[in-house]
């Protein structure tokens, strides 16, 4: 009888530890579905303001989810709010060194403010991940001031020149 229990106690505990997975699978699928919700949300946004409300509660969820950091530098950018955004990319940049752009967005935050070198020593980390964000800094309003500098032109534009020439 007392091994008939031992056993029966042993099942028990295998059901409970089985039963709490389950819980726990559940409450992350429901947590899944919240954040992709407020995903929706935030690209139907046309307020920045709403659109940082919505990442704001994807970070409450997702406390280092780098994508809704960059986002959200995005959106804080679009309100004339560059330190801010500065903030948001590197502690995006800390959680992934290798977000494209998150560097990118920390560019545009560092042109906004005036840093320069900043700015295009950390473009060039966001192109050397991905090649699009050169056609992106070729039209983007937070490189304006930056345009006329050699370095900027040398890094954004000879190279789209010589692709167009060949």
């Amino acid at each position: 009888m007392v091994e008939y229990e031992r056993r029966l106690e042993g099942i028990e505990d295998q059901l409970k530890q089985k039963s709490d997975i389950i819980h726990q699978n559940q409450a992350e699928i429901e947590r899944t579905n919240e954040v992709h919700s407020l995903w929706l949300k935030a690209s139907q946004e046309t307020s920045q303001q709403n659109k940082i409300a919505a990442y704001d509660q994807i970070l409450d969820l997702r406390p280092d989810d780098v994508e809704a950091l960059s986002y959200k530098a995005d959106a804080v950018l679009e309100i004339q709010e560059p330190l801010w955004a500065i903030s948001l990319c590197q502690r995006a940049l800390k959680l992934a060194p290798d977000n494209g752009h998150a560097h990118y967005q920390l560019a545009c935050a560092y042109a906004e403010i005036g840093r320069w070198e900043d700015a295009v020593t950390t473009l060039q980390k966001a192109i050397d991940i991905s090649e699009a964000y050169r056609d992106d800094a070729s039209v983007d309003l937070s490189f304006e001031h930056l345009r006329e500098h050699e370095s900027f032109r040398t890094l954004v534009f000879t190279n789209q020149d010589d692709s167009t020439d060949a």
